[in-house]
């Protein structure tokens, strides 16, 4: 866990058994603190350990989805530009890939699409435009608050 209030709870609880361990005695229950710091030392562990990996549970599922959203929408991209490119620069995916799956996983043929981009030219026809008109009208504000979600820090947790 990336969380060190847990292993610091951890050395704690230890300190607190052993110490009780040695220098405790038949009555030693009444009176004493140090079962309460034994307790209060085990609550931090589970506590703390629980949220914590709740917390980042939520966390990776939150970047999930937003890398599976952010995909579509950039694969959606990809496709109409390798559509504008010339018949010879496209960019050909096999039959069970699609650019959607190129842009979660940076794919090779992302890497293709890109260095021809960066050497030819793109002829945008009125298909082409329309498609991007579409595209804009369909998931431009999606897109816009995934961006800006993705850009928030993530929340620590913390006591």
């Amino acid at each position: 866990m990336k969380n060190p209030i847990v292993p610091i709870f951890a050395v704690l609880l230890a300190v607190f058994v052993l110490w009780f361990g040695f220098s405790s005695g038949p009555y030693d229950f009444e009176g004493n603190l140090l079962p309460e710091l034994i307790g209060f030392c085990l609550e931090g562990i589970f506590f703390i350990g629980l949220f914590s990996w709740l917390q980042e549970r939520k966390d990776r599922e939150r970047k999930q989805e937003l890398r599976q959203s952010l995909a579509g929408g950039v694969g959606f991209f990809c496709q109409i530009i390798n559509g504008c490119l010339n018949d010879e620069d496209q960019v050909a995916l096999t039959g069970s890939d699609n650019w959607s799956r190129q842009a979660r996983t940076n794919g090779r043929r992302l890497k293709e699409l890109e260095k021809t981009l960066k050497t030819k030219d793109l002829s945008i026809n009125e298909d082409g435009v329309k498609a991007i008109q579409q595209l804009l009208h369909t998931r431009l504000s999606t897109l816009d608050s995934l961006l800006s979600v993705s850009a928030q820090p993530l929340t620590p947790v913390g006591l």
